[in-house]
């Protein structure tokens, strides 16, 4: 599949990337995370995974910095994913059948009787060798959101996350280059995971290592250079919001966004959010923009 981004790898291959060891990967306000640490990063916690006999390892984090590296830690270990959609103590324990380890960093609380490996960015000084990965042989387990009813396991491959990456790439990196992503969705669902983690990272775009919360942050952080991945429960928060300035893209996806919303969006930040059709189970399938309110969708 051709995609426009120069940069753009798979997630089999992205640990080899030809990448400048200093550019960043990920920001936490003006804090950059390189490419460089990176590949340290996720060598040192691989080797740390790779002595424990914990097969299926349950990230949990609110710095998504340290979620990707996790991941990428975990992929390369040969470990099994699972990714919480709510890791409230509670919600946690009641998922705990699903998991052997919690990977987690100090944002989340981890409770009693559950394993648990704390992570941060300090790593030792291993040699960086990198195997493609076998992405059909590694799964990554996520949640439905237990809205109605219990949330129920989906287990995906990397393979088909991959896949789904290399479209989103294909359909809009041209419009994407050159920018960062801030985000208001978690990494924890599947749009958060291949929007503002995956993609980003396999299309060398940096992205924020936390979430922009209220609206009016994401008139204070919005630039000709910034793509936003948000959802309608926050676009539907900026009605109050009325100085214009320019994003490079909004996304939308989660449910559906009013036209109303829609249309506001497009008066403060000079476009029509991007809105993503799909679900845990189906991932995205359709996308449009609300140039009308009975604006079709696209496959």
């Amino acid at each position: 599949m051709n995609t426009s981004s120069l940069n753009f790898s798979s997630i089999a291959t992205l640990m080899t990337a030809n990448r400048e060891a200093q550019s960043t990967i990920a920001y936490d306000r003006n804090q950059p995370m390189t490419w460089e640490s990176f590949q340290h990063n996720v060598a040192s916690l691989r080797a740390t995974l790779e002595a424990l006999d914990a097969q299926r390892i349950a990230l949990c984090f609110g710095n998504s910095y340290l979620f990707a590296l996790s991941f990428f830690a975990c992929c390369h270990a040969g470990k099994s994913i699972v990714l919480p959609g709510n890791y409230q103590p509670e919600a946690l324990k009641e998922l705990d059948e699903h998991f052997d380890l919690v990977l987690h960093d100090t944002e989340v609380m981890i409770p009693t009787g559950l394993s648990a490996l704390h992570v941060n960015t300090s790593f030792d000084s291993l040699i960086c060798e990198w195997q493609a990965l076998p992405l059909a042989n590694i799964n990554v387990t996520l949640f439905t959101s237990g809205s109605s009813g219990k949330p129920k396991a989906i287990r995906k491959t990397l393979k088909q996350l991959d896949v789904e990456v290399a479209i989103l790439d294909g359909l809009w990196g041209d419009k994407l280059e050159g920018s960062h992503i801030e985000s208001t969705v978690s990494h924890q669902h599947i749009y958060g995971l291949l929007f503002r983690v995956l993609w980003p990272l396999c299309s060398g775009r940096p992205f924020a290592a936390h979430n922009l919360e209220f609206p009016e942050q994401i008139v204070h952080f919005a630039s000709t250079e910034t793509t936003l991945i948000s959802s309608p429960a926050l676009l539907k928060r900026l009605t109050e919001e009325h100085q214009p300035s320019a994003l490079r893209c909004v996304f939308s996806s989660g449910g559906p966004l009013p036209n109303d919303a829609a249309n506001h969006s497009q008066q403060l930040f000079g476009d029509y959010p991007l809105e993503v059709f799909g679900s845990t189970e189906t991932g995205g399938i359709a996308y449009r923009q609300q140039l009308s309110a009975t604006q079709p969708w696209t496959l």
